[in-house]
């Protein structure tokens, strides 16, 4: 009896399969994690800048230099993310007129783990200093050879120079790139600017 009982169980039985919320996990993996738009994110130079060797429209790089973090303690961009910034505008300095030179830089992309995003904002105006610089030219006047000295100063950028900038659109980071990390000292909440 017992025996033609367990075979009657084990024939109606039901494998039991455990039952995965594909939507919930599919929604956890795919769901993009938001800046919001007037985050303020801070950085430093990495690459050198000079109107001696640069020009307009070259690239330059940044290092994000503290963790941007949702109000959740997910991080969305890495202390470390690389900041790509152009050259909006580069003239260097002479005695007349403009003796201070100019410099404009335009924030167009961040790099978060190898996935480069788009980015839309203000930068702040970024420190240089001026480093001069001579030219000489010489001319003939009858018998006399005159030199003629042009100052010339150049707009120099180091690398370590701190900068700032304020994002102007929500940015949208793959939750795969933004893991869940703890807030530390060191860690900017991604909120929008007061």
């Amino acid at each position: 009896m017992l025996a033609m009982a367990a075979a009657a169980c084990s024939a109606g039985a039901v494998k039991e399969v455990p039952v995965i919320n594909t939507t919930t996990a599919s929604n956890g993996a795919s769901s993009p994690r938001s800046v919001l738009s007037g985050t303020r994110i801070e950085g430093v130079i990495h690459d050198s800048l000079s109107s001696r060797t640069n020009k307009v429209g070259d690239g330059r790089r940044a290092v994000v230099s503290t963790n941007v973090v949702d109000a959740d303690g997910v991080v969305i961009i890495p202390a470390g993310s690389m900041v790509t910034l152009s050259i909006a505008e580069l003239a260097t300095g002479t005695d007349q007129p403009d003796a201070v030179g100019r410099l404009r830089l335009e924030v167009t992309a961040v790099t978060i783990r190898d996935r480069t995003y788009p980015v839309a904002a203000d930068l702040e105006t970024v420190s240089y200093h001026m480093q001069g610089r001579a030219r000489v030219r010489a001319e003939a006047e009858g018998a006399t050879m005159v030199a003629l000295h042009y100052a010339v100063r150049d707009v120099v950028v180091s690398p370590g120079t701190p900068i700032a900038f304020t994002l102007t659109k929500s940015l949208q980071v793959s939750a795969r790139q933004a893991p869940a990390l703890p807030v530390s000292r060191s860690t900017n909440i991604a909120r929008k600017k007061t």
